[in-house]
């Protein structure tokens, strides 16, 4: 990305890192979190599995925030309360979670009450990469594309990219004209996106990299009108 940033130019330096020791605390999981951390590690292939781990694993501890986090995701935007419901049993029974609180937001509509609730996850866990997406998602919404992409290229350095993600960060991009790394996302979207990364339009199931590549002209052309339009422009005298 900064060879296309740069125009074919990368200077490359060598400096010793240290590497601070650490030490891995073990615990035994509860039943209830055995069952919402394999909810949660199924969520994206197999959703009848994740579905079952998860309602274990609530039946068990009604408050595991695994199987919450997983139970609001599959409910979707349309289901508005059940969301809410979740988001307050996650907050009531987790308030040292960012996890917690990134659901409280994304229960909120755009405006005061999910920044609050953005803010605080922030706090929690500054580089959390859904809560970093979610206020990207709030800069663009602001008109602030230019803005958020401090936050889409530290969350896609700390997670896989998702449909969501690449969206903002591509906004983002053509906001700044960074055309060369938005022509670079585009032409590796099938290498960027987990398998199974699937999004839903008008009433059809289309690939995540798909989806991102039927877009790429619109989104090119907005990204490269600006700078041509500035050349086409005469000097003045």
């Amino acid at each position: 990305m900064a060879y296309l940033k740069e125009g074919g130019k990368f200077t490359m330096f060598k400096t010793p890192v240290p590497i601070e020791l650490f030490e891995p605390k073990v615990r035994h999981l509860s039943s209830a979190e055995m069952h919402g951390v394999l909810a949660w590690l199924t969520l994206s292939g197999d959703r009848e599995l994740a579905d079952r781990e998860a309602a274990e694993a609530l039946r068990l501890d009604p408050n595991e925030l695994r199987a919450l986090v997983v139970r609001f995701y599959m409910l979707g935007d349309s289901a508005e309360n059940a969301r809410l419901d979740l988001a307050k049993r996650a907050i009531a029974a987790h308030p040292e979670s960012s996890d917690a609180w990134l659901l409280w937001a994304r229960a909120q509509a755009p405006g005061v009450d999910r920044r609050s609730a953005l803010e605080t996850a922030k706090k929690l866990e500054p580089e959390h990469p859904g809560v970093l997406t979610l206020l990207a998602d709030e800069l663009v919404r602001q008109g602030r594309a230019a803005d958020a992409l401090a936050y889409t290229r530290l969350a896609l350095q700390r997670s896989p990219a998702t449909l969501e993600l690449m969206q903002l960060h591509l906004e983002a991009l053509i906001a700044k004209h960074n055309c060369r790394e938005v022509d670079w996302v585009e032409g590796n979207a099938e290498r960027l996106f987990q398998e199974g990364c699937s999004a839903t339009v008008n009433g059809v199931t289309i690939s995540c990299s798909q989806l991102l590549r039927d877009k790429w002209d619109e989104r090119y052309q907005r990204c490269s009108r600006p700078r041509a339009a500035s050349k086409a422009q005469p000097s003045v005298q």
